[in-house]
């Protein structure tokens, strides 16, 4: 499994609206015989900048973007708020 660490922008799924600044951890699984290969992550915000579960584009420092699910959200003791999510799609 590959992971690659960065910034980038959190948009709204029109990318009408930007939704955070972000700082991510994306890991990638490789395609197999047997399945499809995909990508998941995560990021965390400070509780003044919340966003909701559902979907978002996520665009890379390296100007990649994809469809992402956020599916978990978690506050952490420092107040900042842990997300995790699922990438839905090719990531381009």
């Amino acid at each position: 499994m590959e992971s690659i660490y960065g910034k980038g922008n959190l948009y709204d799924v029109g990318e009408k609206q930007i939704m955070a600044n972000v700082k991510y951890e994306i890991r990638f699984t490789p395609p197999t015989n047997y399945g499809l290969g995909e990508w998941n992550g995560s990021f965390v915000l400070e509780a003044n900048n919340v966003v909701s579960l559902g979907e978002y584009i996520l665009i890379l420092q390296d100007n990649r973007k994809g469809k992402i699910l956020i599916s978990r959200m978690e506050m952490q003791p420092d107040t900042t708020i842990y997300y995790e999510f699922q990438g839905s799609g090719p990531l381009k």
